[in-house]
C-alpha cells in the first residue's frame, strides 16, 4: 500500500444521484454491469441467495435492473422466478446493439429483449424448449393426431 490516505473516492468523482437499486432480500452483484444507448443507461443484476439444491442449483429470483443515467431512476426491472443466470463477470447476459439475452441456465432457455428509447427491456423472443411461440401447441396437436410414439 503506501498511499496517501487523504486521496479519497470523492477527489476522483463526484456524487450526482444515490438509488436504491435492489430490494430488501437481494444482492447486487458487483462484477455484472453493462451500458446501453451510448451511456444512457446502466444495467444492473441482483439475486436472492442460493438456493440448495444438488441436482439444479438456482436462486429464488434473479433480477436485472436499468437506471437512466441522466435522471438517475430506475426505468426498467426484468425479473427471473426459480432460476440460475449466471451474472458474475457477464457470464449469462450479453449485450449487442439494442438486444439483450439472458442465459436461464435453470430453464435452457435464451430470453432476448429490446431495449427502448424509454429505457424498458421489451421481450422479444425465447428460444429454448421451444422456438417458435406455437410450438407448444403444434407438438400438443401432432400427440393428439397421431399419438405419443
Amino acid at each position: 500500500g503506501g498511499g496517501n490516505s487523504s486521496v479519497t473516492f470523492e477527489t476522483f468523482f463526484r456524487k450526482v444521484f444515490e438509488l436504491q437499486v435492489v430490494p430488501e432480500g437481494e444482492s447486487l452483484c458487483k462484477s455484472f454491469s453493462l451500458t446501453a444507448k451510448q451511456g444512457k443507461y446502466l444495467i444492473l443484476g441482483s439475486s436472492t441467495k442460493q438456493i440448495p439444491a444438488p441436482q439444479e442449483p438456482s436462486f429464488d429470483k434473479v433480477s436485472l435492473h436499468v437506471v437512466d443515467l441522466e435522471t438517475g431512476l430506475m426505468s426498467d426491472q426484468v425479473h427471473f422466478e426459480k432460476d440460475l443466470v449466471l451474472l458474475a463477470h457477464n457470464n449469462g447476459v450479453s449485450m449487442c446493439g439494442d438486444t439483450l439475452a439472458v442465459l436461464s441456465v435453470t430453464k435452457q432457455t435464451i430470453h432476448f429483449f429490446h431495449l427502448n428509447a424509454l429505457g424498458k427491456l421489451v421481450k422479444m423472443r425465447s428460444i429454448g424448449e421451444h422456438i417458435y411461440e406455437d410450438d407448444a401447441r403444434l407438438l400438443t396437436e401432432y400427440k393428439r393426431l397421431f399419438g405419443e410414439g
